[in-house]
């Protein structure tokens, strides 16, 4: 049985991956922040593992027979504070995140972990694009992903001086049952759902969502097959500008309902289309979404449903 080591196992994100390796034939070992803390109580081949990411560098010294483990297990690095809210744009807390993700490749290096999986965010380009424009002042949304380019940057030297092979995987946007983030896509099935007209921008950035067990998927195919230190988009393939998105949703769950384009204003810069891109992502590990859009959206909405209901 191949074996796995999970850090932010208990996440929206997190627990889809669980469900994805189990059912693909591995034994994970779920690091959790404290005992009976959200990992799947159905699932069979996960072992729990109390351990903060501020105590992961112990954990080669608390848990030595993960370096014995046969075959060498892929680590997946998910555990990140702040993803949401106010903790989102709190620099202190954000910078955490970087020292955290090192000690997570020198502890990977340490059980003998056959390669290590960090996972980015399409962020990364947005920060990127605000640099390159000489005058454009970085707002207190860039700071997420800022520090996720930092710690893929430095996590990526920390690999190569620790010998082990690291790959990213960058999520466009994740939506599914389960999903009670504040993102755009659960703001636009709740208003189809509660028959409230929705306001947005104008909608013509660009922008792509993923559904989550694709996601988990493509994370899972990154860590067998993708090449070391190379980084992989996770989405649709099928990127555009955000109004189609938002008018997809109307239409898979409340035609009539009436959209407000250009009520709020978009604040950022608009991530090039080519930052999309999943060409690499399939030619080297054959990902290819498997959920419709329509159908992730009434999925979706069907969990939103019933869990405002209870």
């Amino acid at each position: 049985m191949k074996t796995a080591i999970v850090t932010g196992a208990t996440g929206l994100i997190g627990t889809a991956l669980l469900r994805e390796l189990v059912a693909n034939n591995y034994h994970v070992f779920a690091l959790v922040r404290s005992p009976g803390t959200g990992v799947p109580l159905d699932l069979a081949n996960v072992t729990e593992i109390v351990c903060d990411l501020a105590e992961l560098s112990t954990l080669p010294l608390t848990h030595p027979e993960l370096a014995q483990l046969d075959p060498s297990p892929l680590f997946f690095h998910l555990g990140w504070a702040g993803v949401w809210g106010p903790e989102r744009t709190a620099v202190t807390l954000q910078l955490d995140n970087i020292k955290w993700t090192v000690d997570a490749i020198d502890v990977a290096a340490q059980l003998n972990c056959a390669r290590f999986v960090g996972i980015g965010s399409i962020w990364e380009f947005g920060v990127a694009e605000t640099l390159a424009q000489s005058g454009e002042r970085p707002g207190p949304n860039d700071i997420y992903g800022a520090v996720k380019l930092t710690s893929r940057m430095l996590g990526k030297m920390a690999a190569h001086n620790a010998g082990i092979a690291a790959l990213w995987a960058l999520p466009v946007g994740v939506y599914g049952p389960g999903d009670t983030s504040p993102g755009v896509v659960n703001y636009a099935i709740q208003s189809c759902i509660n028959d409230t007209p929705a306001q947005f921008s104008a909608g013509t950035q660009n922008f792509d969502v993923l559904y989550l067990t694709d996601v988990a998927r493509a994370i899972r195919l990154v860590g067998e097959r993708g090449k070391p230190f190379h980084e992989y988009v996770l989405g649709s393939g099928q990127a555009g500008p955000l109004r189609d998105f938002l008018t997809g949703i109307r239409a898979a769950l409340n035609p009539g309902l009436p959209i407000e384009f250009g009520v709020e204003p978009f604040k950022g810069v608009n991530i090039p289309l080519e930052a999309y891109d999943i060409s690499s992502l399939t030619s080297d590990t054959g990902f290819v979404p498997e959920v419709s859009f329509p159908d992730g959206v009434k999925a979706a909405a069907a969990w939103i449903a019933q869990n405002n209901k209870a």
